[in-house]
């Protein structure tokens, strides 16, 4: 799937990769590699081939356990074909003695790649002599609503993709033949970074491919369409600095353009008239969310949005700011602690909604447009 991606990101991490971190939680490989385990759960009594590292310890445990007809399903099945190596998320054995090939996704969706990464798996199963009955992606179900415990069967969602896989399967043998040739290269491949470093996903080799870029790399014109971008490039034009005054450009990227031309900052004669409303007295209100894929509260979905932080910065009447602030410990849902705790920091706001009185709060926050809130 990385040489899907590029040549080049194939080629570096299979010989000079990027020092390997710890998926951190949160993250989208943290969310991945807590999906996929909480995923085999859908098959009781599946067993897991746990070697990692020394992948034909993985090959022969995964034989031995294909060969025995009490286990149902295998976790991390290691198989190899025509050069390529794939750990199966579930396969699963069925009643008739033929398999059924499970991906697992953190994604809401079934996407291309998806699709392309379960047929190069289709072709390895198949190489090895067993019998595919189907292929099935198991992704996540943003309308399951957590109870007291997590429902798993109903989490997932588990979809037959077999017949969306057929366009694939004809071109898999060649791709995989012409990336044996990219790596049998003792040079790195020459690709031009652009656009496909971020699709589908983010290159981790894009800081050291774009190192001898300057900084004002026609790549960063806001929404530049990747035909004037390749256009600008193809013409030898990498710096703003260089780029005609007659190419067509919007008004946003032509100011753009035109500040790293002349050095100057651009300052907007719409400025002043935005400037008032955040005269004093004024308070400033930030606020931090979490979005967990497999829902940790009661009554919460997949990826919502959990508010558990905010921070107010107030002025006190003397023109010094006051700052106020919330964090939540996380043990329970934070939701209506976040919301009680500024309400109470609104000046009494909270003893009004609650005892029917009318105090008079110290500042309401409004929000402006483009800049939080205001008081």
């Amino acid at each position: 799937m990385t040489g899907r991606q590029c040549a080049k990101k194939l080629w570096q991490t299979v010989y000079d990769p990027e020092p390997a971190e710890e998926p951190l939680p949160g993250t989208v490989i943290g969310t991945g590699i807590e999906v996929g385990i909480k995923a085999r759960l859908l098959w009781q009594g599946g067993v897991l081939v746990d070697t990692v590292h020394d992948y034909r310890e993985a090959i022969s445990r995964t034989k031995a356990l294909i060969a025995d007809p009490t286990v149902p399903a295998i976790f991390e099945a290691a198989l190899a074909h025509d050069g390529v190596l794939i750990r199966v998320d579930a396969l699963e054995r069925l009643p008739d003695g033929r398999w059924r090939l499970n991906e697992v996704k953190s994604s809401t969706r079934i996407k291309n790649e998806h699709l392309e990464e379960l047929a190069l798996q289709t072709h390895v199963v198949a190489g090895n002599d067993l019998e595919l009955a189907d292929a099935h992606l198991v992704y996540i179900n943003v309308q399951c609503v957590r109870g007291e415990e997590v429902d798993w069967n109903a989490l997932f969602c588990r979809e037959d993709v077999t017949e969306n896989l057929i366009p694939f399967l004809p071109h898999v043998p060649e791709r995989i033949a012409n990336m044996h040739e990219v790596l049998c290269s003792t040079e790195t491949p020459e690709i031009r970074p652009s656009r496909h470093c971020f699709r589908p996903y983010d290159c981790e080799f894009w800081k050291r491919c774009t190192a001898h870029k300057p900084k004002d790399w026609v790549f960063h014109i806001p929404r530049l369409s990747s035909a004037d971008f390749d256009s600008l490039e193809h013409s030898g034009i990498v710096s703003m600095k260089d780029v005609p005054n007659n190419f067509r450009l919007n008004p946003k990227q032509r100011r753009v353009v035109d500040a790293a031309k002349s050095g100057k900052v651009y300052r907007s004669p719409q400025l002043v008239k935005m400037l008032p409303p955040l005269a004093p007295p004024v308070s400033y209100l930030d606020f931090e969310t979490f979005s967990p894929g497999i829902p940790i509260y009661v009554g919460t979905r997949p990826y919502q949005r959990i508010p558990f932080q905010w921070s107010w910065h107030y002025d006190d009447g003397s023109g010094s700011l006051v700052h106020v602030d919330f964090l939540a410990k996380g043990e329970t849902d934070p939701q209506r602690e976040f919301s009680e705790t500024l309400l109470i920091a609104d000046g009494g706001a909270a003893s009004a909604a609650f005892t029917g009185s009318s105090p008079t709060p110290r500042c309401r926050p409004k929000l402006v447009k483009g800049y939080g809130s205001r008081c």
